[in-house]
C-alpha cells in the first residue's frame, strides 16, 4: 500500500506504545488523543487509514468539495479530507468534541482549520441543523457495527444524500449483521464495494442514491 503524504504538510503527535504502527501510514510526526488504549485504537484506526490512503491514491478529488465525516472519533479521515482540500463538517456524539476539537487544532494550521467544522451528530436526532443532500461526499470509517443503531444511520444518510452524494465507508464485515446493514443499504442506494484491504481485512464501499425512473 502506497503511504500517502509523501511529503506532509501536518502531523500527529502521541506518546502511546506502538504508535509507530499507525503513524508509518502516515507522517513521522502526526497527533491524536482518543478514549481508548493504544491497542484498541489501532484496531479501530485501520478502516480509517485505508480510507484516508483510498482517497489519496483511488482517483477521489475533494479539492474544493463539502464533504461530512460520521462517527468521527479521533477526526483522522476528516482532517485528511480537510488536508486533500475539502471542507469538511466533523461529526460525532457531544462526549467526543472536545478531542476532536483537540485534534483538528493540533493537526491544521490556522489556515486550514477554517475548512473544518466539528458539530454535534447523533444518527437520526436533529438532523434539521444539517443541510439536507448537501454534501458532495459522504465519509464514515468503521461505524457499522451497532446494529442497533442501523436504522438511525440509514435515515441520516438518507436525509444528508442528493442524487450526486457519494458515500464511501470503509469497514471490517465481522459479523452476519455488518452484511445486514448492507442489505438495507441496498434497499436505498447503490452500493458497490469499490476497495479491499486483505492485510487489514477493510473494505470500502460506494454508494449513490438510486434514481427512479420518472414516467414520461
Amino acid at each position: 500500500m502506497k503511504k500517502p503524504f509523501s511529503s506532509p504538510p501536518h502531523a500527529f503527535c502521541t506518546g502511546w506504545p506502538g504508535w509507530e504502527l499507525l503513524r508509518s501510514f502516515f507522517s513521522s510526526s502526526m497527533v491524536l488523543r482518543a478514549r481508548v488504549f493504544p491497542s484498541i485504537f489501532l484496531n479501530l484506526a485501520y478502516p480509517a487509514v485505508v480510507l484516508c490512503t483510498f482517497l489519496e491514491t483511488g482517483g477521489i478529488d475533494l479539492q474544493g468539495r463539502s464533504v461530512i465525516e460520521l462517527g468521527a472519533g479521533t477526526g483522522l479521515l476528516g482532517i485528511v479530507a480537510v488536508l486533500l482540500g475539502a471542507h469538511v463538517t466533523i461529526t460525532d456524539r457531544k462526549a467526543a468534541l472536545t478531542l476532536l476539537e483537540l485534534n483538528v487544532q493540533a493537526n491544521l494550521p490556522d489556515d486550514l482549520q477554517l475548512r473544518a467544522m466539528v458539530k454535534e451528530l447523533t444518527w437520526g436526532q436533529d438532523l434539521v441543523s444539517f443541510s439536507p443532500g448537501g454534501y458532495d461526499f459522504i465519509l464514515g470509517a468503521d461505524i457499522v457495527y451497532l446494529e442497533e443503531t442501523f436504522t438511525d444511520l440509514l435515515q441520516t444518510l438518507d436525509y444528508l444524500c442528493s442524487e450526486q452524494t457519494v458515500i464511501l465507508l470503509s469497514c471490517r464485515l465481522r459479523y452476519e449483521r455488518d452484511q445486514k446493514f448492507l442489505m438495507m443499504m441496498k434497499g436505498l442506494f447503490s452500493v458497490q464495494e469499490v476497495f479491499y484491504n486483505p492485510d487489514n481485512d477493510v473494505h470500502i464501499f460506494k454508494a449513490q442514491r438510486k434514481v427512479l425512473k420518472r414516467d414520461l
